[in-house]
């Protein structure tokens, strides 16, 4: 996350919600144990994503040392169920699921 020291980003994650048009909706701070262990609108939550016209996350998941661990993105349907998701880890490894439908 552009602005922060390494030190500020440990256990960090960074979410931004954005609408059909790719503006950006929402921005989210969380902690690795926020994201892993507990419920989130923007993640777990499709009647949210759906009031709030959200068709696209994406994520910056941040280690011990502050570096970045994971980059993802996500999209979903018109009724904000995900269809497509991509994920890309420090060590190289990409993981992508889903169709490009919309």
């Amino acid at each position: 996350m552009a602005g922060k020291t390494k030190k500020e980003r440990r256990y960090r994650v960074y979410l931004t919600a954005f609408d059909s048009q790719g503006n950006e909706v929402e921005s989210v701070e969380l902690s690795t144990e926020e994201y892993y262990e507990g419920e989130n609108d923007l993640i777990d939550n499709a009647r949210y994503r759906s009031d709030g016209g959200i068709c696209s996350l994406r994520g910056e998941i941040y280690g011990p040392t502050g570096d970045l661990g994971q980059k993802f993105e996500n999209r979903y349907s018109m009724n904000r169920k995900l269809i497509y998701s991509r994920a890309e880890h420090a060590d190289g490894m990409v993981h992508e699921h889903g169709l490009e439908t919309r």
